[in-house]
């Protein structure tokens, strides 16, 4: 490789590090959220079902950490397309001596595929398997009297659809971010605003 500004270089490798950080982040938020489900689900079903606490209670409580992980796993990978974007469009070159691709595997995964359709699956997963494991225990009447049991799987069947769109709403991030710097390189003053924008003390 072959780059004249030893500064920009270090920037590179700076940003490199920290979207490797921010992409082992993100597979770690989904093993944390399967082993949390899992072992949520062993503690509930090892309970006595006289001391177990209400199935929508407990289902609910498992939809709302979902929830949790998944805006933190969106938000994390929003970070990842801002950082990757930024260095294709800023050091992705034509010039084979200055081609710095890897981070586009990061970006888009193996060919063919994209990341955050992996977190899709395991969401969507997540999600079934306590509407599943609801509608069980309803079919098993081990449910109490008076719970909203129908409401809870139509709010299952909501997160589903919300975590279905993860993959569609990270492809247009991607892509966004992408656009937005290519529209920064070429702007002198938008470059010039970016910078502004760090000043403590007006000039």
């Amino acid at each position: 490789m072959m780059q004249g500004n030893t500064n920009r270089y270090e920037e590179y490798i700076a940003l490199r590090a920290e979207l490797i950080l921010l992409l082992t982040a993100s597979r770690q938020i989904m093993y944390v959220t399967v082993a949390f489900l899992v072992a949520s689900i062993a503690w509930y079903l090892g309970q006595p079902a006289t001391d177990r606490i209400g199935v929508s209670a407990f289902t609910l409580f498992l939809y709302l950490g979902l929830l949790l992980s998944g805006t933190i796993y969106v938000i994390n990978s929003n970070q990842v397309y801002r950082i990757g974007g930024f260095l294709a469009v800023f050091w992705d070159s034509r010039d084979s001596d200055r081609r710095l691709s890897w981070h586009r595997f990061n970006r888009r995964g193996p060919t063919g595929g994209f990341l955050p359709d992996a977190a899709t699956l395991v969401y969507v997963g997540s999600v079934l398997a306590i509407v599943g494991l609801e509608t069980a225990l309803v079919l098993a009447r081990q449910t109490r009297p008076l719970e909203p049991t129908s409401v809870i799987i139509l709010v299952g069947v909501a997160e589903v659809i919300l975590f279905s769109q993860i993959g569609r709403y990270l492809r247009r991030q991607r892509d966004r971010f992408e656009i937005e710097w290519r529209r920064i390189r070429g702007s002198a003053e938008r470059r010039a605003a970016i910078h502004d924008e760090y000043e403590t003390i007006p000039s």
